[in-house]
């Protein structure tokens, strides 16, 4: 049987691509890692219903304003989907998909993308994954000195 390198390297490439697609993170690369202690979710957290999340998937991303930012997975039927959770002490909020905005009140809009994060005239990125936008009250706040 006369295989020719060029059909081996083909065939090598094709695999590696297979093998490193089942396995990777999509744009996500802080899930190739193994969680530490520092990426368990704070305990702001137990306010909400966690049943849907795959709590061995959080990893700490970024602390913003004094809010800490983490990245999960979801679990059961949309199981591996991408969420960011915020830490924001009075109001914990959960966001999933690939460019979902999650808004809350007092941590403006947060924005979950694939790496690399980049810096635009509308968002700052905080994280390799995370971007934010301060909400108008927050501004107004801010550029005013007077909280509401």
């Amino acid at each position: 049987m006369n295989i020719s390198r060029f059909s081996v390297a083909v065939v090598a490439l094709a695999l590696l691509t297979v093998v490193t697609g089942c396995t990777a993170s999509r744009g996500y690369p802080i899930f190739d890692r193994e969680q530490t202690a520092e990426d368990e979710l704070s305990a702001v957290f137990d306010k909400l219903e966690l049943d849907e999340f795959a709590a061995a998937t959080s990893r700490f991303s970024a602390t913003h304003d004094g809010v800490d930012y983490y990245l999960i997975k979801r679990a059961g039927e949309a199981a591996g989907a991408e969420c960011v959770a915020i830490a924001d002490p009075e109001w914990p909020l959960i966001g999933c998909g690939d460019f979902a905005v999650v808004s809350g009140q007092g941590v403006g809009a947060t924005q979950i993308v694939p790496a690399p994060a980049q810096d635009d005239e509308e968002w700052t990125a905080i994280s390799d994954n995370v971007r934010v936008r301060a909400d108008r009250q927050r501004l107004r706040r801010r550029s005013t000195g007077h909280a509401r």
